[in-house]
């Protein structure tokens, strides 16, 4: 007996005592959770099998992109986490079946499985292809470069939103391709202004690192426009980098981190998000700039002022038809689902057996391609296009945008072998693309270029990695943001005193 016990416990001792053994225990604890947890709920076993599968695979590709300390392996924890983890972990909290208000459990659990199995390949493949020694924007700032690249962020960013906001107001629709397709990407970068400013504070020293005028002035402003955009991401944003800066200076392990986190989902749970659903059908995307502004200012006046015009605005949301959960409450946070919305899209083309092949592939890689080169390049990205085959969008809407995910978009394309091969292509090469400018940052607890691109990288493409996916705008992201980090490290040396 005693022989029998040491041979059953030896091995765990010995992987617990290897480098690494300890997140081997980890990951094997994570995986025996959810798959004992969906049988205890009375998840048909097959897809708790397969959920688990791609959990497993999900949580090794974030081991073979270095861990959380990489920038790459924490965007495979976002798709992992937006895809899998919180929403299997609340249908167990909730004791409700992992399958059920999925359309079609089976085949989008083995589109989670062979989608999680692409990332894991494309992050080990990227991980060997050769990289230049020297990344574009390696190598220290230089006294003054951070100031310089918060003003070029705020005269190109707000020019693109300004351009944005203009196209919008005169019914242009979604366009995300031409000049405005470059309009569009510059202001995704508008909150982003808000962590160059808070280095340079970081770096002079200040006492008031959080509460600082100049880093107090840029995140109000940045949340007032935020509101007058009326999106959900454009509202939050500005907090998110806040408390990602606040990470790197504190330790996620300070108080005031936790403080700031659980405010910031209160805040969007109970203000932001019945806001933005609100103002969107109440005048707050119709009309020129000052009926906009007039109808946001009665809106957030009402809901700081008025209790009943507060719990008219907390009961409005967009209807709860096909969502994973089920629960009304949870509506706010069904981009942590993401399984749900993707499945919309696999059942559909299950269905009808309407694959796109390569065109909705190639669709946004083709709105790369300057207009001179391919004057009949699409304007509109393919969001709309894959509504109407999942059945959420009326045919005469052909702007409006829904995200599935970069998985679903791949089985709508090519099924099952669409995913395999498409995640590990699409992904290895997106990242190996980004590589060069980047290089592979880390989170240094120092106001140094590495944690401001590692900051970069996480920021600009957790919403629309996992809800769009890699064959789109994400590739003129880091040619956008290199060109106006190199000139302003220029500009800086042109105008020392200016900038600093």
């Amino acid at each position: 007996m005693g022989t029998l016990r040491t041979s059953v416990t030896a091995p765990m001792a010995l992987a617990a005592a290897r480098p690494g053994g300890r997140r081997f225990l980890w990951v094997a604890a994570t995986l025996w959770f959810y798959f004992l947890g969906q049988v205890a709920v009375r998840t048909d076993l097959a897809v708790a099998a397969l959920l688990t599968l791609a959990i497993a695979f999900g949580l090794l590709s974030i081991l073979a992109a270095g861990g959380l300390q990489s920038a790459w392996g924490l965007l495979n924890a976002v798709l992992l986490t937006k895809f899998l983890l919180l929403a299997v972990l609340l249908k167990i909290v909730l004791r409700q079946p992992a399958d059920t208000n999925l359309r079609a459990p089976v085949t989008t659990s083995w589109v989670m499985v062979l989608g999680f199995l692409g990332l894991w390949g494309a992050t080990v493949l990227f991980r060997h292809l050769p990289r230049p020694k020297l990344p574009l924007l390696a190598g220290d700032a230089p006294p003054g470069t951070y100031p310089m690249f918060s003003l070029v962020l705020v005269v190109f960013c707000l020019g693109g939103y300004c351009l944005e906001a203009r196209a919008d107001s005169v019914a242009w629709g979604l366009q995300t391709g031409g000049v405005l397709g470059v309009a569009r990407s510059l202001a995704a970068f508008r909150a982003f202004v808000l962590v160059p400013v808070m280095f340079q504070v970081w770096r002079s020293g200040s006492r008031w690192f959080l509460l600082h005028p100049l880093t107090v002035v840029v995140l109000l402003s940045e949340l007032g426009l935020g509101l007058f955009s009326t999106g959900k991401l454009e509202i939050m944003e500005p907090l998110m980098y806040f408390c990602l800066v606040a990470v790197l200076r504190l330790g996620w392990r300070d108080k005031r981190i936790w403080t700031m986190g659980a405010a910031i989902v209160l805040l969007y749970g109970l203000l932001v998000y019945p806001y933005s659903q609100y103002i969107r059908d109440y005048g707050g995307r119709e009309g020129g700039a000052s009926s906009r502004l007039a109808a946001v200012k009665g809106t957030v006046a009402g809901m700081l002022a008025d209790t009943n015009f507060r719990a008219v605005i907390s009961s409005y949301s967009e209807p709860l038809t096909d969502r994973y959960w089920g629960v009304s409450g949870l509506a706010p946070f069904a981009r942590f689902a993401m399984i749900g919305e993707g499945d919309r899209l696999i059942a559909a083309t299950e269905q009808t057996q309407s694959y796109t092949g390569w065109e909705t592939i190639t669709w946004e890689l083709k709105m790369l391609v300057p207009r001179v080169l391919y004057p009949q390049k699409p304007v509109v990205g393919p969001g709309a296009y894959l509504a109407h085959i999942a059945g959420d969008s009326p045919p005469e809407d052909d702007t409006t945008q829904w995200a599935y995910g970069p998985f679903a978009i791949f089985y709508s394309a090519f099924g099952l072998v669409g995913v395999g091969l498409g995640s590990v292509i699409g992904f290895a090469a997106y990242y190996a693309w980004s590589a060069l400018f980047f290089g592979n940052p880390r989170p240094v607890a120092a106001p140094v270029p590495a944690a401001l691109w590692f900051v970069c990288i996480f920021g600009l493409n957790q919403h629309t990695l996992a809800e769009s996916g890699v064959t789109g705008s994400l590739w003129r992201c880091p040619l956008l943001m290199a060109a106006m980090y190199l000139f302003a490290r220029k500009a800086a040396q042109w105008f020392p005193k200016a900038s600093r």
